[in-house]
């Protein structure tokens, strides 16, 4: 979906629905597809999932989101939620299985046998080169965080 589509439409939903002096704004996040914050009135969207998913999948999130600013802070998905977003016509599930098509910024590999291992959006904390982590297929106790580079295809 267009990105200036979007904004008109959770726009036009959150004044539909008594949101009027909340805001809205499009984010950069990549393990997540919409928020609800309450302590600003605002709700977002990630610019990635909205540019690769229908019109209806983002309705349905922004609707999703509207639902958590109606609830209230503390409703969670629980089933005052629930109710309110039954009512409004949107899924209830937490999470939705539309894709985000946002490429990992890390890859953990193995220095021992090469093998990258996993990949990661947020830089790991965790120190893995302490030696207390090991490769369980090789037995290597090195390991190197690199950017992500996408695996050449097969021929």
């Amino acid at each position: 979906m267009d990105l200036d589509e979007a904004r008109r439409l959770a726009e036009s939903l959150m004044a539909e629905h008594g949101l009027q002096r909340w805001t809205f704004k499009f984010d950069n996040a990549r393990t997540r597809v919409g928020v609800c914050r309450f302590e600003s009135r605002q709700i977002g969207l990630s610019r990635h999932y909205v540019r690769v998913n229908p019109g209806d999948e983002v309705q349905d999130t922004i609707l999703h989101e509207i639902a958590h600013a109606l609830a209230g802070p503390d409703a969670g998905h629980g089933p005052r939620w629930k109710r309110i977003a039954r009512a409004l016509g949107c899924s209830t599930e937490r999470c939705t299985q539309a894709p985000l098509d946002v490429h990992p910024r890390y890859s953990l590999w193995c220095n021992t046998c090469g093998k990258r291992l996993r990949h990661y959006h947020r830089k790991p904390r965790r120190d893995f080169d302490s030696g207390r982590y090991r490769h369980a297929s090789c037995g290597g106790h090195s390991f190197s965080l690199r950017p992500y580079r996408p695996e050449p295809e097969a021929a």
